[in-house]
């Protein structure tokens, strides 16, 4: 690269989200530019991978890779939570439990051959949007000022140098962890404690290595300086029953802890608060990963939710560079992406914190799971339906159900679509079985009965999903016994 280039794409950062939306950027003809300031491969934490990555993998053709790279495979985690411990089994195929340095490599090596140049280590000092459009970045190569425009500039970064507000979701969260050697642990399984005033996380490693965790609340460690910080974190390792067993072995100092990380010796501290951006998207910059949103750590689907929310925004990005007309279809479907992300991944945590919040009545966990009767009750204000679906009774659509337009995917590009809308669904939906939901209901006359729907229908799909989408309809009281007939 000379001291100034200009590139369609620029995006910041190559952790899972920033390799996976340039990849697949790449991959549908785009120039791309990724940067990313630390050298590979890098340590980093959020190592355990539930079953729900394998799909995602399966579209960036990188499962096979990924199987093969000798990392972990969990059947099982054990866990010890609201009083009892328990082990949860994982239905199907198991999950990863990875090396996160060798991990992120290898998906910015598959981004590398899908064509995305990759400038490393290089580390933006400054981005600037231009009066005339897209962005200027002011690059640091090894002490040397380089310059690169973009037309489109994608954060990928975290805590980038693009202003990001952000607002946090539920109460601050700090986490301790460090790497553990010869701990006499055994088996892949991840575990998980809750105590009195925190909880414990744990994944083992490949190499016989165990990473550790604390999560705690801030304030625990207010008064507590660097130097100390080893034996705080020593000493709650051994009121837990599951991870104590890792002060038996040796602590692996990390010379290279992760960015916007703080290290502390052998012991890294960072912030473990859930939040999320509040502008993830705009004609020319879109937010993913931790930049777009940051989980609850408790739901171990960080990595999942960066790689998930990267190949939307691919798709979003792809539709405004190609169809500026659907520029700002293809923003609120980001939005809508984001803030349902958020919203499931909160009643989860807070359901699960309530259930130790029900035997400990500390303020930690309190606070935690504050908010989750009100979750419970949600949007479903009619009871799901329990009866088989009639096969002769008149049926007729619910006088709740209404038609809104909704943008969704189709294909790489966001479009508009007419979806069906009702109280027990926490979302209007589109589709049942990747078919169009809309266009079927439209042909419904009320009064019609389960076979005089399957015939109407018979032109569009086949008759057995015609029946299961009919159940699927029926059991959520979107289509009810007809009163007048």
């Amino acid at each position: 690269m000379s001291d100034y280039a200009r590139v369609e794409i620029g995006v910041l950062g190559g952790g899972p989200a920033g390799s996976c939306v340039a990849q697949r950027l790449a991959e549908l003809g785009h120039e791309v530019w990724l940067i990313e300031q630390s050298l590979f491969p890098r340590p980093h934490i959020g190592e355990s991978l539930t079953p729900a990555i394998l799909p995602l993998l399966d579209q960036l053709e990188l499962r096979e890779i990924m199987e093969e790279a000798g990392f972990l495979r969990p059947h099982q985690a054990i866990i010890h939570w609201g009083g009892e411990l328990r082990i949860k089994t994982y239905e199907g195929e198991p999950g990863l439990q990875v090396d996160r340095g060798r991990f992120d490599q290898l998906l910015l090596e598959s981004a590398r051959e899908a064509g995305v140049e990759i400038l490393q280590p290089v580390r933006v000092t400054s981005a600037m949007r231009l009066d005339a459009g897209g962005w200027q970045l002011n690059l640091n190569r090894a002490g040397r000022t380089e310059l690169l425009q973009c037309e489109y500039l994608i954060d990928a970064s975290g805590q980038s140098v693009v202003a990001n507000k952000r607002k946090r979701l539920g109460v601050a969260t700090l986490a301790l962890y460090g790497y553990w050697k010869n701990s006499g642990m055994t088996g892949p399984e991840s575990r998980v404690e809750a105590a009195e005033n925190l909880w414990f996380w744990s994944a083992p490693l490949p190499d016989n290595l165990i990473n550790a965790c604390v999560f705690v609340d801030p304030k625990t460690c207010s008064g507590i300086g660097r130097d100390h910080l080893e034996g705080f974190y020593r000493q709650q390792l051994q009121g837990s029953s599951l991870l104590a067993p890792c002060l038996s072995g040796t602590l692996v100092d990390n010379p290279m802890p992760p960015v916007n990380h703080s290290p502390t010796g052998p012991i890294t501290a960072c912030n473990a608060s859930a939040s999320y951006s509040e502008s993830p998207v705009s004609e020319d910059l879109i937010r993913v990963g931790d930049a777009c949103v940051t989980l609850d750590p408790i739901s171990s689907q960080g990595v999942q939710s960066a790689i998930s929310m990267a190949l939307q925004a691919a798709v979003v990005v792809h539709t405004q560079l190609s169809l500026s007309e659907r520029g700002e279809l293809a923003a609120e479907f980001y939005r809508q992406r984001q803030q349902e992300t958020i919203t499931r991944h909160q009643r989860w945590a807070s359901r699960f914190y309530a259930e130790q919040a029900a035997v400990t009545a500390s303020e930690f966990w309190q606070a935690r799971a504050a908010g989750h009767e009100a979750d419970g009750a949600s949007d479903l204000t009619i009871s799901p339906e329990t009866t088989p679906l009639p096969r002769n009774t008149q049926l007729m659509l619910h006088p709740a159900a209404s038609f809104t337009a909704l943008p969704i995917l189709k294909g790489d590009l966001v479009t508009s679509a007419k979806a069906l809308s009702h109280p027990s669904l926490e979302r209007p939906i589109a589709f049942v079985e990747h078919i169009e939901l809309v266009p079927l209901i439209e042909l419904l006359t009320t009064g019609d009965t389960l076979e005089d729907i399957v015939e109407k229908w018979s032109h569009r799909v086949p008759a057995q999903s015609s029946l299961r989408i009919l159940h699927w309809l029926w059991q959520r009281r979107l289509i009810q016994r007809s009163s007048g007939y």
